[in-house]
């Protein structure tokens, strides 16, 4: 990988950058460039520095130096800085690189549409997602939740028992006060009330809890406690 391409981006990149905007650390990096002191330089540009000289670097490393998928990832980080509608951004990441996706793509994508108000496609990408990735347990929880948002309270359920089960180790303090709400929208009222018993047991969930999570789903999107 010639030197001369590598002194060259990193020498656009502090010149792009307005004076003090370049953090010490930032400048470091750029100082001895290699692929993956650019990638660090242009990760941290992402929250201390202008995007637009994030962006270049990272579309350098893509287009340039074929660093690959964590190239195409900033791209895509670039634009959710932004406040742009970033499901394109996605998309390209997992098309590009289709033998390298990470599970964390579809669910970026999932949320991104959902965002969007597209209705079918979050489910087929989250879907996509727990398919190919069954270990990921973001992608199960967030199908989960969106099951139960679109009004199929019972494959919510069936959903928030698997990973239950299956993910122990990787869950959030969240997940059974949803499980729990999902329960009573679907009637399912002893086992959800075995739920509550195992988070007041723990002390995890206080006795106003058990009583919201018993509220209608509307009633706890106006309180604005969607994810306990």
């Amino acid at each position: 990988m010639p030197d001369e391409l590598l002194r060259q981006i990193a020498d656009e990149a502090l010149l792009r950058s307005p004076s003090g905007s370049i953090l010490e650390r930032i400048a470091q990096s750029l100082s001895v460039p290699s692929p993956d002191t650019l990638y660090d330089a242009a990760t941290a540009l992402l929250s201390g520095g202008p995007l637009n000289t994030a962006e270049s670097v990272f579309r350098a490393l893509l287009e340039q130096l074929n660093f690959g998928p964590r190239a195409a990832s900033g791209l895509a980080h670039v634009a959710v800085q932004r406040g742009n509608p970033t499901a394109a951004a996605w998309r390209a990441c997992i098309e590009r690189f289709p033998d390298e996706t990470k599970p964390y793509w579809h669910v970026k994508l999932a949320r991104t549409e959902r965002q969007l108000g597209h209705d079918a496609a979050p489910e087929s990408s989250l879907r996509q997602c727990v398919q190919c990735f069954p270990p990921f347990a973001p992608a199960v929880a967030d199908l989960a939740l969106l099951l139960a948002m679109t009004g199929r309270p019972e494959a919510a359920a069936e959903r928030w028992r698997w990973a239950i089960r299956n993910f122990a180790e990787q869950a959030k303090p969240w997940w059974i006060p949803e499980f729990s709400a999902t329960l009573g929208a679907a009637g399912q009222d002893e086992e959800q009330e075995v739920a509550l018993q195992e988070q007041t047991l723990t002390g995890s969930l206080t006795l106003a809890d058990r009583a919201l999570m018993r509220a209608p789903a509307e009633y706890r999107r106006w309180m604005g406690v969607e994810n306990l």
